[in-house]
């Protein structure tokens, strides 16, 4: 056999590296069957269609950009007032 015809051997160092915490994270949440896994900024289910709509029209209007550390005021008072009608209780925004 010819130096081309062999395997090339994995680094030594390999074996000592350790999964990364957010992809054990990722793991652990397997376990929880009626969880949401975002940990690894990939959801498990289909994004709602009025989101692409929104994300859609959000790069047609140059509007990519981030938001004040807060958050957009707007999407702070809809999930304050979504708080209160499904909670009975009042968020501040």
């Amino acid at each position: 056999m010819g130096k081309r015809d062999t395997m090339p051997q994995a680094n030594r160092k390999m074996k000592d590296i350790e999964v990364p915490g957010t992809r054990q994270f990722a793991n652990r949440v397997e376990e929880f069957p009626d969880a949401v896994d975002l940990t690894l900024g990939q959801p498990d289910f289909e994004t709602p269609q009025p989101i692409k709509v929104a994300a859609i029209e959000a790069i047609n209007t140059k509007s990519m950009k981030y938001s004040h550390n807060t958050g957009l005021f707007e999407l702070r008072e809809t999930i304050s007032q979504n708080y209160r009608e499904v909670h009975g209780a009042e968020r501040t925004i």
